[in-house]
């Protein structure tokens, strides 16, 4: 199963988008309006680096975070038609920014971590790291029986 896709819009602050990657447990949210992904290492790129914490000491800390999600350079999400098999998802994946996909129709975003880590999580007896022939036309979709 593939996560669900968590969306903020762009004029969300990035304090917004640290809270609710902690309260929904996920690691990347798309900012609606832009189609753009927002993630755990652009966080640790921009504000946690070194060079950015010692010019945080010029700031107020409770406007550190404030900046809104459009002010940010973020990546495009590249999208997947649900019915893509494993070798063409994991191709299209690292050729795109962002390195995760949004799923065609279906409102849920696809990471590496569900392409090699989830598999071997969630595989039952009739389920591999290739396609589950229980659940024919949606090879991104592992059996969880």
């Amino acid at each position: 199963m593939l996560p669900p896709l968590i969306t903020l819009l762009s004029e969300a602050t990035v304090d917004k988008l640290m809270r609710t990657m902690l309260t929904k447990m996920v690691r990347k949210v798309v900012v609606k309006d832009s189609s753009s992904v927002a993630d755990t290492r652009m966080i640790m790129g921009k504000y946690l680096k070194p060079e950015a914490l010692l010019m945080s000491r010029d700031k107020n800390p409770e406007e550190y975070f404030h900046d809104s999600l459009s002010s940010l350079p973020l990546p495009k999400a590249g999208t997947i038609n649900g019915n893509a098999d494993l070798a063409e998802a994991w191709d299209t994946i690292y050729k795109n920014p962002a390195e995760c996909l949004l799923v065609e129709g279906e409102n849920k975003i696809l990471t590496p971590w569900d392409l090699v880590v989830k598999p071997h999580l969630t595989a039952c007896s009739s389920c591999t790291i290739r396609p589950c022939p229980s659940k024919a036309g949606q090879s991104l979709f592992l059996c969880r029986k």
